[in-house]
């Protein structure tokens, strides 16, 4: 969703557009029940509880697309995934988010990942987006756990900074938030 609205932005063609609306409304509708996300849906029926990097890439592909349409639905939507985000993946006592909701299955160990593998780092990808949330809706408990899972990962970074390019750039845009500007209204106020 977030390449297609990149795209879209950088080549002004609607179809990438229409294409990230229509899966966006697509996984709202239908794998997104009773105030939790899913992982995989199949004829009809959703299946597994989504993991942190589920909540972590949508909530950054909603924020990706309302800056290029604004929509008072995706901002509540993101609302509603940073809110499950922080009640079923963060570590109250440590700072940062496990790979698995504190409800999921009872596992040997819970993962807390910080470094980049294949995909970047959700802990990194949940923090940036967490940053943009807070700036935009004033959420201070966002901002909070931004910088708390920041906190956490310093010893990772620390021993192999090359592997935490995610976590490194949420950490820069900690230090100097981006300007956000919103420009609301009907076009012709615009």
């Amino acid at each position: 969703i977030k390449g297609m609205v990149l795209a879209y932005l950088s080549t002004g063609d609607e179809r990438y557009f229409q294409s990230a609306s229509r899966a966006m409304t697509f996984i709202y509708q239908h794998m997104w029940q009773e105030n939790r996300l899913f992982a995989s849906y199949k004829d009809g029926k959703v299946h597994l509880n989504a993991y942190l990097d589920d909540y972590a890439f949508l909530l950054d592909a909603i924020l990706t697309l309302l800056t290029a349409h604004w929509d008072n639905k995706w901002i509540a939507f993101a609302e509603a995934l940073s809110s499950v985000l922080l009640e079923q993946f963060y570590d109250e006592e440590y700072g940062g988010f496990f790979f698995t909701s504190h409800d999921h299955e009872t596992l040997i160990q819970r993962r807390k990942d910080f470094m980049d593998d294949a995909t970047p780092s959700g802990n990194g990808i949940a923090v940036n987006a967490l940053l943009r949330m807070g700036h935009l809706t004033g959420n201070q408990s966002y901002l909070a756990a931004a910088e708390s899972t920041l906190k956490a990962a310093w010893g990772s970074i620390e021993s192999m900074p090359v592997s935490h390019a995610t976590i490194l750039a949420a950490l820069a845009d900690f230090y100097h938030p981006p300007r956000q500007i919103i420009i609301r209204g009907t076009e012709n106020e615009i």
